[in-house]
């Protein structure tokens, strides 16, 4: 794509090569401005699990579309990469120029002085998170059976940030230029030598303790694995943990998940089982435990110790997403019932809000009170006038929208459900189940 239009070339010398290759093959053709959206081997076999590698400000492929199976999208029209120049494009106009900058500079100053968007966030990533839903009882362990690991100081934010520098590596990387968060990072070998980027939680997790492994090398190592065949490695780490559990697999053993990954790359039987993801993996081998809503595998939260987020998996449009209405900053126990469906409705809502305009949601801590600044630079560059409210009403109809698609799809309300082993079997590490009867979770409300 550029400003003249589409082009269409033949990717026939590119089909069935990793994600990393296909981007060096590519910025040699067409230089290294241009910006790539990349499938693997996964999405060229068209797994539910298959991603888009979208490379980041370096050129790298390491920004994924990793939920929802896009790769597999771009694959079944036999599309392996789509390639953006944006030379001559020019500069951005705006309707109001100062007024957009006036309302960016608010919007700079609250993410500068919000710690976590300031401190934590630049210095540990989301890998901070693991020692918060350890000591909830929330990190899904050993295929979510338990909700504490023995392990999680040693792949905790604070042994990745301390693992990074000592061995030369960026624990501080912007995604994009001009990120103000900062919260990505380049993991390096012990020779300094750039393994992936970035190792975020989900994937720390679900490979991790959901695995039964706790050294960060191995983590960093599958992860790159997972973005070179081009898959989201929420449902396949899922998908590994339910194997594991099956006993085809052993829990804390790293090389055979690499061994298995190479079967997801190359397509055996087995292979195709995990490359389509939890869901369908867990039906296959009989394993009563999977963690899967609407055929998507749980995100890394424990859904009967952090409750908020077990009623956002449940009624999110896409299922077990869990940056649809990330609950758990939202200043309630995690373990009780109390205002957990009112909060997801909310934060589903303003989750909406930032996806619909494209802002990271790691910027919520610091504007949650504030989104008339997102409409005044909204006003600003396109001359609307839109307020805070406006945008609320707009996300709410976007997600009504999409519980309509979903009902028309079939995925009515008796898919707003957890699995019933969340319900019936109570955490050893909580104490807790997932409590919420399907009547409370029918009459959630969009605030």
């Amino acid at each position: 794509l550029n400003q003249n239009g589409v082009i269409f070339d033949s990717a026939a010398d590119l089909m069935g090569k990793g994600t990393e290759e296909a981007a060096e093959v590519l910025h040699s053709l067409y230089g290294n401005e241009v910006g790539l959206m990349i499938i693997g081997p996964g999405g060229e076999k068209q797994y539910a699990t298959a991603a888009i590698l979208n490379s980041d400000r370096d050129g790298f492929p390491a920004r994924l579309c990793g939920r929802g199976g896009m790769g597999a999208v771009l694959g079944s029209k036999g599309i392996k990469a789509i390639v953006i120049d944006d030379g001559g494009a020019g500069r951005v106009p705006f309707a109001d120029e100062e007024g957009f900058k006036e309302a960016a500079r608010e919007y700079t100053e609250r993410l500068l002085t919000t710690p976590q968007t300031s401190e934590i966030y630049p210095k540990y990533g989301t890998a901070a998170m693991v020692d918060v839903t350890n000591a909830l009882g929330g990190l899904p362990t050993k295929n979510f059976s338990l909700g504490s690991f023995e392990g999680a100081e040693k792949i905790n934010g604070r042994a990745l940030y301390q693992t990074i520098v000592a061995r030369g590596g960026d624990p501080s990387h912007a995604c994009m230029p001009g990120c103000l968060i900062r919260s990505s990072n380049i993991y390096v070998d012990a020779k300094g030598k750039p393994i992936v980027r970035s190792l975020e939680y989900e994937t720390m997790v679900m490979f991790g303790p959901n695995c039964g492994i706790d050294n960060l090398d191995e983590l960093a190592g599958i992860n790159r694995l997972c973005n070179d065949i081009g898959v989201d490695t929420i449902d396949l780490g899922g998908a590994v943990g339910i194997a594991m559990e099956a006993d085809l697999l052993p829990y804390g053993d790293a090389e055979a998940v690499k061994k298995a990954l190479g079967e997801v790359r190359s397509g055996t039987l087995f292979g195709r089982i995990l490359g389509q993801g939890g869901a369908l993996t867990g039906k296959v081998l009989g394993v009563r435990r999977i963690p899967a809503v609407k055929g998507q595998v749980m995100a890394a939260y424990d859904p009967r110790a952090i409750k908020g987020h077990g009623v956002t998996f449940a009624t999110s449009t896409m299922g077990a997403d869990h940056t649809a209405g990330f609950t758990i900053r939202e200043g309630l126990d995690s373990h009780e019932r109390k205002g957990q469906v009112e909060a997801s409705g909310r934060m589903q809502v303003n989750g909406m809000i930032y996806d619909s305009l494209g802002i990271c949601l790691f910027a919520h801590v610091a504007v949650k009170e504030r989104h008339d600044i997102l409409a005044a630079m909204v006003n600003g560059r396109w001359g609307v006038k839109w307020s805070a409210k406006d945008l609320r009403e707009m996300a709410i109809r976007a997600l009504c929208e999409e519980k309509e698609f979903n009902r028309r799809a079939g995925l009515g309300a008796a898919t707003d459900r957890l699995p019933e082993i969340f319900s019936e079997e109570a955490s050893p590490s909580s104490g807790t189940t997932f409590d919420f009867s399907p009547e409370e979770l029918d009459a959630i409300e969009y605030q």
